[in-house]
């Protein structure tokens, strides 16, 4: 019976001991997931001006002066218009629309590779901020939501990408006007 009561001290300590290692762990790891989230800039704002340079010096954000012409308005079979009240759309559904375990097996390794940086696929978290990226996950996640298969979305992601970047991907990452 006492070999019994010290196994079960062990086993409580090992158990104790290796939470306190991951918290540890999740809390480093955290702190550089966050530091990683605009790619070494200190702000949203900064990582987009060095990515696209501003509004005011014909960057390539969209904005309001900026829709590219190959948006259409046409409304689009998972309820998005092709224009930018329809980007402004997934922007938003990229924040409010959360995945199931199994939606999300459809979601990771989304092929996202835009000319503006180096990030080629969706994850789980700690994607890239800027607004093109930050669309195409509302993409994904809206067309998942409505059981589009995990084809048909990168289908739709790389139609997309073609409005935002005319003439592919194959631009020098790191500069909108490469």
């Amino acid at each position: 019976m006492e070999m019994k009561k010290i196994a079960a001290i062990v086993i409580i300590v090992v158990l104790l001991v290796s939470t306190g290692a991951l918290v540890a762990y999740m809390s480093i790891t955290g702190r550089v997931a966050a530091e990683a989230k605009y790619q070494g800039y200190s702000s949203y704002e900064e990582m987009m001006e060095a990515h696209h340079g501003s509004a005011s010096s014909g960057g390539c954000g969209l904005d309001e002066n900026s829709v590219p012409a190959n948006m259409s308005g046409e409304m689009l079979s998972y309820g998005i218009t092709l224009d930018e009240n329809g980007y402004n759309q997934l922007l938003k559904d990229d924040v409010e629309i959360k995945l199931s375990d199994e939606q999300m097996k459809n979601y990771v390794g989304l092929n996202i590779l835009l000319p503006c940086c180096d990030v080629a696929t969706l994850q789980a978290s700690d994607n890239c901020q800027c607004g093109h990226h930050v669309a195409m996950s509302g993409i994904a996640k809206r067309m998942l939501m409505q059981d589009y298969s995990r084809e048909q979305v990168q289908q739709e992601i790389d139609r997309w990408k073609e409005i935002f970047y005319p003439g592919g991907v194959q631009s020098i990452a790191g500069s909108c006007s490469a």
